[in-house]
C-alpha cells in the first residue's frame, strides 16, 4: 500500500523471483527485500578472464569464447546431462551440465558463444561443469570488469549467480537501511557506513 517499507517487500514479489525461488531464498533465511539486502557475501574473487582455449589452466575462471560442437544428451545415474565441445583454433574444451536437457536445442543455434566458468584439468583436456553460456552477439559484460566479484552463499535450486544478481538488483534500496554504527566509531576506526559498505568491494 502506499507508505509501504520497500525494505519490508516479500522476496517473492521482486522481479525474476517466483514460488520456486522465494522457497529457495527461504531456506537461506531471505524473506524480504531487507533480508536480500543483508545476505552478505562469503568470499570475492577476480573477474573472468578472457583468454584462448590453449593457454586455459586448471583452477582457472575465465571467459572463453568459440564454436560449439558435438552436443549431446544422455543420463548418467538417473541425472541428464547435456555435454558439447567448445573449439576456438587454438584448443578444445569439455562442457557439461546436469538437468538442463532444453539446452541442447539452444546449442544447435549457429554462431559463436561466449562461456563464463572454472576450468577444470581433465587428462590432457580441460573441462567446465554448469558454466554460464551466452551468444556471443548478445552476451552480457564480464561481472565486475576490473572489480572483486562478490561470492554468496547459495542452496539447491539457487546457483551463486542467481543470487548475485538477485542482490544487485536490491542495492539501489541499501540507503534505506538504518546505520547500525554510532558516527563516533564509524571515524575512530575508519570504517564505511553500512549503505557504503553493501556497495563497496573490499
Amino acid at each position: 500500500g502506499r507508505g509501504a517499507d520497500p525494505l519490508e517487500l516479500p522476496v517473492r514479489f521482486r522481479t525474476g523471483v517466483g514460488p520456486a525461488r522465494a522457497a529457495a531464498l527461504a531456506r537461506l533465511g531471505i524473506a524480504t527485500t531487507r533480508d536480500l539486502l543483508l545476505h552478505l557475501p562469503r568470499d570475492w574473487r577476480e573477474p573472468d578472464a578472457a583468454c584462448p582455449l590453449a593457454s586455459l589452466r586448471g583452477g582457472q575462471r575465465a571467459e572463453v569464447r568459440g564454436t560449439v560442437r558435438d552436443v549431446r544428451v544422455f543420463r548418467r545415474g538417473g541425472r541428464v546431462v547435456v555435454t558439447a565441445r567448445l573449439e576456438d583454433g587454438t584448443g578444445v574444451l569439455d562442457l557439461a551440465w546436469f538437468h538442463q536437457p532444453w539446452l541442447r536445442d539452444r546449442l544447435q543455434a549457429p554462431g559463436r558463444w561466449v562461456v563464463r566458468g572454472r576450468a577444470l584439468a581433465s587428462g590432457r583436456r580441460m573441462r567446465m561443469v554448469h558454466p554460464a553460456l551466452f551468444p556471443e552477439s548478445s552476451a552480457p559484460p564480464p561481472e565486475g570488469r576490473h572489480r572483486p566479484v562478490p561470492v554468496y552463499p547459495a542452496t539447491a535450486g539457487l546457483p551463486e549467480p542467481v543470487v548475485r544478481r538477485l542482490v544487485a538488483g536490491a542495492l539501489h534500496l541499501a540507503d534505506r537501511l538504518p546505520e547500525w554504527m554510532p558516527e563516533g566509531i564509524l571515524r575512530a576506526h575508519r570504517l564505511l557506513p553500512l549503505t557504503e559498505a553493501l556497495r563497496a568491494p573490499p
